[in-house]
Formats: C-alpha cells, sequence, structure tokens
C-alpha cells in the first residue's frame, strides 16, 4: 500500500459535499480537519483493502455509526484518472490485542457503497447500537475495494496516536502491519471517526404521536417517519416499544 497526496489537480470537497464532518459527535485521533491530508490504498482498482482503527473511550461511549473521508477517484500518483464505485464494509470488534483486530469477538457489520464521483466525509449508521465502558477498546476494520487509494489518512501528527491503525491485505490473524511503518510518520491514523449514540443518525425512525391517551376499547393510529437523507443503502431495523 501507498499513499497518494492531495495534488494540484484533485480539489478539495465544496462545503455542501463535507456536510456532517464535525468532530463533536465523535471519538477519533485524527486531527479533526474537514479533508484529510493524503489518501491510502494499494494503488490499484480491483485489490481489497483492509484497515483498522483502535478506539478506546475516556467516558462510557455508545457506538452508533462511522465517519470516514473517502474518495472513489481513480486517480494515480500524478493525479490523473477517472472514477469508480467504491464498496465498503464496516465491522465492529473487540479490542483485547491492539495488534490484531479480528482477535475479539465480532459484534456487528454493515455493507454499503458509494457512487463514482463521491470525494469526501461519508457516514456510515449501524442498525443497532454497541456500548462500550470507559477504557474498553473496541476496532472498526473497513474493507474497500473498487478504488486505488479510497481511505483518508492524517499525516500531521496533531492527534499522536502511533499504534491505532493498522491495514492488510487479506483481512486475516497475523496479516495486519502498522500504518506508519507504509507512511514513514510516526502517528498516521485513518480518518475514521466513531459516532456516538447522542448524534442525530439515531433518530432516522420517528412515531407520532409520542404520547396520549387510549380510552378502553378504543385504538390509535400511529405513523412512522423514516428520515433517510443521511443514510446509505443497507437493511436498518428498530424497535417500537408501547409504555403504560
Amino acid at each position: 500500500p501507498a499513499l497518494m497526496g492531495r495534488s494540484a489537480g484533485v480539489d478539495a470537497p465544496s462545503a455542501a459535499l463535507r456536510g456532517g464532518a464535525s468532530s463533536s459527535d465523535s471519538l477519533f485521533y485524527d486531527n479533526g480537519d474537514d479533508y484529510p491530508d493524503a489518501f491510502f490504498g494499494t494503488g490499484e482498482v480491483d485489490d481489497r483493502l483492509f484497515v483498522a482503527q483502535r478506539f478506546t473511550p475516556d467516558a462510557p461511549f455508545t457506538l452508533d455509526g462511522a465517519r470516514l473521508a473517502l474518495t472513489t477517484g481513480l486517480f494515480d500518483h500524478e493525479g490523473e484518472g477517472g472514477a469508480s464505485d467504491l464498496s465498503i464494509t464496516v465491522e465492529v470488534y473487540e479490542a483485547p490485542d491492539p495488534e490484531d483486530p479480528r482477535a475479539g469477538a465480532l459484534l456487528g457489520t454493515i455493507s454499503t457503497g458509494f457512487n463514482a464521483g463521491f470525494d469526501g466525509f461519508a457516514e456510515v449508521p449501524f442498525n443497532q447500537n454497541f456500548s462500550f465502558a470507559t477504557g474498553e477498546s473496541f476496532f472498526l476494520i473497513v474493507s474497500l475495494v473498487g478504488t486505488p487509494f479510497p481511505i483518508g489518512v492524517d499525516l500531521s501528527g496533531t492527534n499522536d496516536a502511533p499504534g491505532r491503525s493498522l491495514y492488510s491485505r487479506t483481512g486475516e490473524t497475523g496479516s495486519w502491519t502498522l500504518v506508519e511503518d507504509a507512511t514513514g510518520e510516526l502517528a498516521s491514523p485513518f480518518v475514521i471517526r466513531a459516532l456516538n449514540g447522542s448524534s442525530t443518525r439515531s433518530g432516522w425512525l420517528s412515531a407520532t404521536p409520542g404520547s396520549g391517551e387510549i380510552p378502553p376499547g378504543a385504538s390509535i393510529a400511529l405513523a412512522l417517519t423514516i428520515a433517510t437523507a443521511r443514510l446509505n443503502a443497507g437493511t436498518f431495523s428498530k424497535v417500537v416499544q408501547v409504555f403504560d
């Protein structure tokens, strides 16, 4: 794997495309900028790349999604090329071993994709929440195929966090390498942010009315609203419960 820097021929995304790039609702180890320093990948369109980032919350944390800096451009090292669709899978793992992202239990998986021309931050909401205690580490493993340099990486060293970001060509145990070994930088975290359960993605399904009275023998209709604007393609589930 190698890096593709942001060359003169690759413009930063517009403010509209950067929508949702705030880091206030997330746990992250990059510098918090709205566009990465470079993109990381194998350099080949058809090669699958696995990247993993280990997160350790300093307070109780409810994980409900991921925010990733992605590009679908088929750019070579000169910044020339076209664009292709990008397919990704995000997995959540417990993290008992900081050097092996798959050593712990698999907690959840979601797959989605992005059309050619996407360049910026993408939100991947999970179909369930995961709760972690203070100091309880977890891995987000992202599998990507379709773009030579798909995932953003931070080379600034601002948020110094060595040893948290790894990559693999197979995703298997024993195949993982620290991304610092590829970039030559002391700390090179991927621009992968773990989103917490207080964010607006948790409210993609709502029921109206939220409360009321039902006389004996009567019934009431609930209107369910699904807000799809910030959901990627995929299957999602929620449970609507009624309490007295």
